[in-house]
């Protein structure tokens, strides 16, 4: 199905539409063109109803009650049924940190809270560019 996937752009999920908002103009900003995602929930439904193949996810937890290790992994099944093995950076409180460090594989890039919006964006274009050299 990957052939047919109809969008290979990075994918923001947060459920705090302040911070979806913020990081969004940011990456436009930069030249990176994203599809964004009002949570897990969210995200989920959007890969039953089309195919989606992106290089990487960038998850911020805060205030998504399905931003749950077990939820994050039956997205990327969902997506690895397609071949698809996007890049995974999480963005976590710092309480939050032991819930994830056993996250979904090597792949998986933990971040902690706080972070400018124009850090995330860089780790995101830093992310990208490596995706691309492989």
């Amino acid at each position: 199905m990957v052939a047919n996937a109809s969008d290979k752009r990075p994918l923001l999920i947060a459920a705090d539409w302040q911070s979806r908002a913020l990081l969004l103009a940011e990456l436009q900003e930069r030249g990176i063109e994203v599809r964004t995602e009002a949570g897990v929930r969210w995200t989920v439904k959007a890969l039953m109803a089309e195919p989606l193949a992106p290089p990487l996810i960038f998850l911020d937890t805060h205030g998504d009650p399905d931003a749950t290790p077990e939820k994050v992994e039956r997205l990327l099944a969902i997506l690895a049924e397609d071949n698809v093995t996007p890049a995974l950076l999480l963005l976590v409180g710092v309480f939050e940190q032991g819930m994830w460090q056993e996250a979904p594989g090597a792949r998986v890039t933990l971040l902690t809270r706080p972070k400018t919006v124009g850090e995330m964006a860089r780790l995101i274009e830093e992310k990208l560019a490596e995706r691309a050299d492989h």
